[in-house]
């Protein structure tokens, strides 16, 4: 593990971090996408500053020591399939990601998928897409949610960003498919404090729903226990495996304990489910 003398504060600063989540100054779970962006090495610029609070937190020196700094941007190098993600703290010194919290995979797995596909595309420019969707769900098999089209959708305007700078990625089939295709159907909405898409988890149980478009599963095409996304595709869904179970659905692998979680939290806050809350 390597440190960092920081001057201002006199304290030795570690260059990378291990279970680690981010909160804001309410102590509420965000994405760090939620950051501008650097593009460019060391001396690249910061697209623009960041006027919120965002905080990380883990740990250094495999666990003794304790991590809490503020941070306003971030940044990717695709050095191989594994991107390397790192945060840029207050006190001016990169912060190399590592393994994040457990129960903060959920806040980042769609920017962690999009980051790694892009990483192996870079890797092997002529892949097919179906070998590429059996690399991404082996990497993250140990995701509740498997790695799915929506996962990418939800950052196309990163991947745009990223195929304009990267000569190998501007080539590839895939990725320039799955650009155009969306381009015919709607522009992505734009993060308000960076060049990336707005990424929402929002899944709502509504019952007494009438739209005749949300009253089967996108997957299944069956009725039942359905979970319905008040995001983008305003589609619905069996959340669990049990509530698929008769219509022989895969539905979306969550468990019981994230379906608990989001009705709670719809109680609580209303339909909007964009935080989460750490207990």
């Amino acid at each position: 593990m390597e440190f960092s003398d920081d001057d201002d504060e006199g304290e030795f600063v570690a260059q990378s971090v291990t279970d680690y989540h981010f909160v804001n100054d309410k102590e509420v779970l965000v994405s760090f996408t939620v950051l501008p962006i650097q593009w460019g090495g060391e001396s690249g610029g910061i697209l623009e500053p960041f006027e919120g609070q965002v905080f990380l937190r883990g740990t250094a020196d495999n666990g003794l020591q304790k991590i809490f700094k503020q941070v306003v941007a971030w940044r990717f190098e695709l050095v191989d399939e594994n991107p390397e993600i790192s945060v840029f703290s207050k006190e001016k010194i990169w912060i190399k990601l590592e393994k994040p919290r457990k129960s903060f995979e959920f806040v980042i797995r769609g920017v962690l998928i999009t980051l790694h596909c892009l990483g192996f595309v870079k890797k092997n420019s002529q892949i097919s897409g179906r070998l590429l969707w059996e690399n991404l769900r082996r990497v993250f098999s140990t995701y509740e949610v498997r790695p799915c089209e929506d996962d990418l959708k939800h950052h196309l305007l990163l991947i745009s960003e990223v195929v304009k700078r990267d000569t190998v990625l501007s080539k590839s089939k895939f990725l320039l498919m799955l650009l155009e295709n969306e381009k015919k159907r709607k522009t992505p909405v734009e993060h308000p404090h960076s060049a990336l898409p707005i990424k929402k988890y929002k899944f709502l149980v509504d019952e007494d729903e009438d739209d005749s478009d949300k009253d089967v599963c996108a997957i299944c095409d069956n009725g039942g226990a359905l979970v319905c996304c008040d995001g983008r595709c305003l589609r619905s869904f069996h959340g669990t495996e049990a509530d698929g179970k008769k219509s022989k659905c895969e539905s979306l692998g969550l468990s019981e304990a994230q379906l608990e979680f989001i009705h709670e939290k719809r109680n609580i806050h209303g339909p909007s489910l964009d935080n989460f809350v750490i207990s």
